[in-house]
């Protein structure tokens, strides 16, 4: 085999070597025969390993030219692994259209993983309303753990902010397991944590506007501290609407729940809907 590539600072790699974690990973994924894998980062394989000798079709996605012989060498005598050389952020996730259903797996870059985050729920959003698009019902991704804390935090606590509203909105995350730090190489200076998603096809509750409830969102948690009559006060385009709602706005951002930010959003479109 090639000879490996050293961690790429600027990619952020920290290579997962504990085979352990990659086996439960994998296993987290619940993969069925028919089922379509798409790994973001292979890295040097570790995940790829054990992704390959299940039924699913195994599409990995890899930035690094480095790596890309590496792989094709370690994998190209699997019939169910491709490999792609691209950008996960730019990458063209309607290449897979012929798949329908897809998983989502990896073990993410820690200053891109919510960047990563944000293109699975942009993409599922778009997909939702487009049957010809291939839709990822479900995803185990490895990031830092404090945004792990913060994907999976509930109303009221310390992490929860707009990244757990935004994901929660979309899917069912539960944080899987913690990494240790020793389970990479080189040794990140924090732990990662491992989340689990399963995204919802239709979900029980969701914002009428989607622009509206994202602007709304970023906006209070962006002055979360500050009482939401305060914040809203200063919004261009929702002010004064929100003031014919009942609602009691002396709460503040992290204190609603999801269904509340939903409902609350939804209040407001039909105010302005009113206008």
């Amino acid at each position: 085999m090639s000879s490996l590539p050293l961690p790429k600072k600027s990619l952020g790699q920290c290579f997962l070597t504990d085979k352990s974690y990659a086996r439960e990973i994998v296993a987290a994924l619940q993969i069925e025969a028919g089922d379509t894998v798409v790994e973001i980062g292979p890295g040097r394989g570790v995940l790829t390993e054990f992704l390959v000798e299940t039924p699913a079709r195994v599409v990995a996605v890899e930035i690094d030219n480095r790596l890309q012989s590496v792989l094709r060498e370690k994998f190209q005598q699997f019939p169910n692994f491709t490999l792609i050389h691209s950008d996960f952020l730019d990458f063209d996730i309607r290449r897979l259209s012929d798949a329908g259903s897809l998983k989502v797996v990896g073990n993410l870059p820690y200053h891109l993983s919510s960047g990563i985050v944000y293109r699975l729920l942009e993409h599922n959003r778009i997909a939702r309303s487009n049957p010809d698009l291939p839709w990822f019902s479900a995803g185990v991704l490895m990031m830092q753990r404090e945004v792990a804390e913060r994907v999976v935090a509930p109303a009221g606590s310390r992490t929860y902010g707009k990244l757990s509203v935004f994901v929660q909105v979309e899917a069912e995350a539960s944080l899987y397991s913690i990494v240790p730090a020793v389970a990479f190489r080189p040794t990140p200076q924090v732990d990662g944590g491992v989340v689990q998603m399963q995204f919802f096809r239709s979900p029980h509750k969701y914002p009428k506007d989607y622009p509206l409830f994202e602007r709304v969102v970023r906006f209070t948690f962006s002055q979360r501290r500050k009482m939401m009559k305060s914040t809203l006060s200063q919004l261009s385009g929702i002010h004064p609407a929100w003031q014919s709602i009942e609602f009691d706005f002396t709460r503040r951002p992290e204190t609603l729940t999801v269904e509340e930010w939903c409902d609350l959003c939804n209040d407001i479109n039909y105010q302005l809907m009113r206008k």
